[in-house]
């Protein structure tokens, strides 16, 4: 009812303000854009940074090649940090990856070193750095159909690395980036995705082991027998294995010795004294990969032989070192003689089925004992899902008039005070009559040889003397495992 009391100039005022006020945020807004524009034009990073952090994915997958920690050598060329592989069902092309590293991102004098390789051609370079990430732009390289391995390798890694540990990998599918020519795309998967790891040693080194679970035992006389069974396994390198020693005590003028690897000869020993010396050309053991090698002699004297791997004569194949390492590892104590009782398992069936099962299958071999004879068999049984219904001995294909004494998981059979003569050799296989309950049904047998002298699991005779299984090479026997 006051308002024609209110002066007019007042009310011109307020409406000059507002359209001033008005004027000014709409100003505001527009440089406030521009200079964001101007901003993002002008990052550092790919240019197409804002497109690439686009939310697509495509079916392009990553894998990691190996997972188990690898060794490498500061001074090596061509050291493989990290392997992975691309996988793709259509061609697309791979615009950068952004491989995490934070070891080594601090080392700037290591960054002109490392390189990014598909198959043997170079196709990137450590370009910038972010977020302990190596960063590669890659400029559109072409992916085909299919599978894709690459590897990033470095050069003479810097001394400050030796002693540490590095890993590599994925953080995330941002990481893995591919273009179609006209949108950005991620890769498909779960991330992180990361190798175990890289040591970085000062030195390659070469480690042996002894294969043998058993390192006394006897061995038959004027006959090729196996008396040692060793392992070689390299860390940093591969090399090439030049000499192998080894110090054998007692050796006879008419021993003779071989090295073999997967049943093939490689060189026939040198005898000087005790030492076995093995001159060899062309064997190559392999970056951490394990070198196994079987010692074979024939043996003409009665006297026990204690065998030791003595020395190893190699070149790296990276560093061109020569290395010399004294081993001293003992593999074996042989007691040659001349009726060695001989021990084979021959058995293929591994399906379980409702009725008579053979489940195990033995041969036994005396060569120079007329007089030989097999006196006790013991197998432990562990079975489930079934009923055991009765057991059935059969040697040399008829069936033996032998009962089966089963107490527990305990399977015994007697052959009484005369045993059963080997004399040519004897076959035995076990039967077992089984009522399958279920599903997941199964039946494992191990016949079971003698930990001591005193132990009576398996019991035999050579010149109407008696002896387990205690020394026979051929224990443990390897368990049989059948299934329904």
């Amino acid at each position: 009812m006051f308002e024609h009391l209110v002066p007019s100039y007042h009310l011109e005022l307020d409406q000059k303000r507002s359209s001033k006020r008005w004027r000014f945020y709409f100003v505001s807004f527009l440089l406030a854009s521009l200079s964001l524009v101007f901003a993002l034009s002008w990052s550092k990073g790919p240019a197409s940074k804002a497109e690439v952090l686009s939310p697509k994915t495509n079916q392009l997958k990553v894998a990691i090649v190996d997972q188990n920690t690898t060794e490498v050598l500061p001074q090596a060329i061509n050291n493989v940090l990290f392997s992975f592989v691309l996988q793709t069902e259509q061609n697309t092309s791979l615009h950068s990856l952004a491989i995490s590293a934070p070891e080594i991102i601090k080392q700037d004098i290591f960054k002109d070193q490392v390189r990014l390789y598909e198959g043997q051609t170079q196709i990137g370079s450590w370009e910038w750095t972010e977020d302990d990430k190596m960063l590669f732009k890659l400029d559109n390289y072409s992916l085909s159909p299919g599978t894709h391995d690459f590897q990033l390798r470095a050069d003479n890694l810097h001394d400050s690395l030796v002693g540490q540990t590095l890993t590599f990998g994925f953080q995330q599918a941002q990481d893995i980036v591919t273009s179609d020519g006209h949108s950005f795309y991620f890769a498909k998967g779960e991330f992180p995705l990361f190798k175990a790891s890289v040591k970085v040693l000062e030195h390659s080194q070469i480690l042996a082991y002894n294969n043998l679970s058993k390192t006394k035992f006897l061995a038959p006389l004027n006959i090729n027998t196996l008396v040692a069974d060793f392992a070689l396994s390299s860390q940093g390198e591969s090399f090439a294995i030049r000499r192998i020693d080894f110090l054998a005590s007692k050796i006879d003028s008419a021993d003779t010795f071989y090295l073999a690897s997967h049943g093939q000869m490689l060189a026939k020993a040198e005898v000087q004294q005790d030492h076995l010396f093995f001159n060899l050309s062309d064997l190559v053991l392999k970056n951490d990969q394990d070198l196994n090698l079987q010692l074979w002699a024939n043996l003409n004297s009665g006297d026990n032989y204690e065998f030791t791997l003595a020395n190893l004569s190699a070149k790296g194949f990276l560093s061109g070192e020569e290395v010399d390492n004294q081993v001293d590892l003992v593999l074996s104590s042989v007691e040659p003689r001349i009726d060695v009782l001989q021990v084979k398992t021959d058995f293929q069936q591994s399906l379980l089925t409702d009725d008579w099962d053979s489940v195990f299958k033995i041969n036994l071999q005396a060569n120079h004992s007329e007089e030989a004879a097999l006196y006790k068999l013991n197998f432990q049984v562990t079975d489930f899902g079934l009923n055991i219904l009765d057991w059935d001995l059969w040697v040399n294909g008829q069936a033996y008039a032998v009962k089966p004494d089963w107490q527990g998981q305990l399977l015994t059979f007697d052959f009484g005070e005369n045993g059963a003569l080997i004399k040519q050799g004897l076959e035995i296989e076990l039967l077992v009559k089984v009522k399958i309950l279920g599903e997941q049904a199964r039946l494992q047998l191990t016949l079971l040889g003698d930990e001591t002298t005193d132990s009576a699991n398996f019991l035999w005779s050579s010149s109407k003397e008696k002896y387990n299984a205690y020394l026979l090479p051929d224990f443990p026997v390897t368990p049989v495992i059948l299934e329904q």
